[in-house]
């Protein structure tokens, strides 16, 4: 019998351990030390799942199984084992190159940083057009808006509908509901501007229309932007385990 306490050998009929004097409860032996690393102790908890992998990267494959799941020494390792494992979690990114890749579809998760990296491409496009608009040169302009195009129209859809239902994911939520969030969306930041435009200020009705439409799609942006900002969630769902 082996203490689950400080895990000292003890006899078979012992009620205290020699060692530590630690109450000791009867366990089944296990036949062998190298099984005993490979299984897994059944538990809900999932720390205690894997108490057989924790044990051989501990490097503890000279003592037996664990019988009281709750004891200070089965926790300990369980706990260190989790934080390892979120380093793990945290160290592992994604590549910028993978993320742009992994837009094409919506399947996944994606976290508020990465959806930044791609928001911060795109702003430093239009940052581009602004400071080439600056030399007043009409081909270099055209040349500039030619090879930004498509990479251009490919972020824009991206986060506008893939990206945007891999956010929804992340939060745990259904891409689905990109079907009712976008009309909302864009009926709330028109309401919300014609609120504040007065047409009697503008000497027509396409003058307007015009200023209203424009007002409202930087609106609509800006609250599509807020969900890149709302955290996820760092374990894993439905929706996927890794998060990119």
């Amino acid at each position: 019998m082996y203490c689950d306490q400080c895990g000292a050998q003890n006899r078979e009929q012992a009620k205290f351990c020699i060692s530590c004097g630690a109450k000791l409860f009867d366990s089944q032996p296990i036949a062998s030390t190298t099984e005993h690393s490979e299984q897994a102790i059944t538990n809900n908890n999932n720390s205690y799942q894997i108490i057989g992998k924790i044990s051989t990267n501990y490097g503890i494959q000279d003592k037996p199984k664990f019988p009281n799941y709750n004891s200070p020494i089965v926790r300990s390792l369980g706990e260190n084992y989790d934080r390892k494992e979120q380093e793990k979690k945290e160290t592992s990114t994604y590549s910028l190159w993978e993320i742009i890749k992994s837009l094409n579809k919506t399947e996944g998760r994606i976290t508020p940083a990465s959806s930044w990296k791609i928001i911060g491409i795109l702003i430093l496009m239009l940052l581009g057009v602004v400071v080439i608009a600056l030399f007043k040169n009409e081909d270099l302009i055209k040349l500039y808006l030619l090879i930004i195009s498509l990479p251009g129209m490919y972020l824009i859809y991206a986060l506008y509908i893939t990206m945007l239902i891999q956010r929804l994911h992340d939060l745990g939520l259904s891409g689905y509901l990109w079907w009712v969030i976008m009309p909302v969306v864009k009926y709330a930041s028109s309401w919300i501007v014609t609120q504040f435009l007065n047409p009697s200020n503008y000497q027509s009705v396409a003058e307007f229309n015009i200023k209203t439409t424009g007002y409202s799609t930087l609106l609509m942006w800006l609250m599509i932007l807020i969900i890149y900002c709302i955290p996820g969630e760092d374990s894993p769902n439905v929706y996927g385990t890794e998060r990119k």
